[in-house]
């Protein structure tokens, strides 16, 4: 899943120059929705609504025609389902099952933070217990990617999606570390962008500052 909304995303960003990607990216949120509903899914959808309605009218046709990809890869991926309960009414029925059970997951708001700070978070009997996949890296590239520094449209959509995408998560799940892997290549993108112009700054000031006086 996370694969198909990565590429879903990177589609998304390349349809304001060309149409017909977005095609493309509706593609692979069909096939995110097919592997695993997520509820952001839906909400990433609305986003990406509201910027072609802001920035890119030209492709709200497309969007929407290309939005019949969702349910029908969803129902075309569920063939076997309908083998054996051929009803879409017992279909419907076990999709609200899900949703209840999804639902009903442990919700430790905050849990997310303390997991990439820290590497410990509290599981659902309220112990605290260590992440054995935690890095010190891990926090570094977080609070690098976060800085908003000379974002490009593109890039400053991309952030957009990654800190919506993590209050979310932080806020709506028990905050295991699986939650943040979706956007982690795109955290690493916007850690490597603002590492380089903080290298950049640094570079200028030590020119700078051994710069010789001009003596009048």
């Amino acid at each position: 899943m996370c694969l198909a909304r990565n590429l879903k995303e990177v589609f998304f960003l390349i349809s304001r120059k060309q149409s017909l990607y977005i095609y493309l990216s509706q593609f692979f949120s069909a096939v995110a929705f097919a592997i695993r509903f997520f509820p952001f899914l839906l909400i990433l959808e609305l986003f990406m609504l509201v910027i072609i309605l802001l920035k890119n009218k030209k492709n709200l046709p497309h969007f929407f025609i290309a939005s019949f990809f969702i349910p029908l890869i969803y129902l075309v991926s569920h063939i076997s389902f309908f083998i054996y309960h051929p009803q879409l009414s017992l279909f419907l029925r076990h999709k609200i099952w899900m949703l209840s059970w999804f639902r009903g997951t442990p919700v430790l708001p905050g849990n997310l933070l303390r997991n990439i700070i820290t590497g410990r978070l509290y599981d659902t009997r309220g112990l605290l217990t260590a992440n054995k996949e935690w890095s010190p890296l891990q926090p570094i590239i977080f609070l690098l990617a976060l800085l908003p520094l000379r974002l490009s449209f593109n890039l400053f959509i991309l952030y957009l999606i990654t800190f919506i995408y993590f209050l979310y998560v932080l806020l709506l799940t028990d905050g295991v570390a699986k939650f943040i892997m979706p956007v982690f290549p795109f955290l690493a993108v916007l850690a490597i962008k603002n590492i380089s112009i903080i290298y950049s700054i640094i570079r200028i000031w030590i020119v700078l500052k051994l710069k010789p006086l001009r003596i009048k």
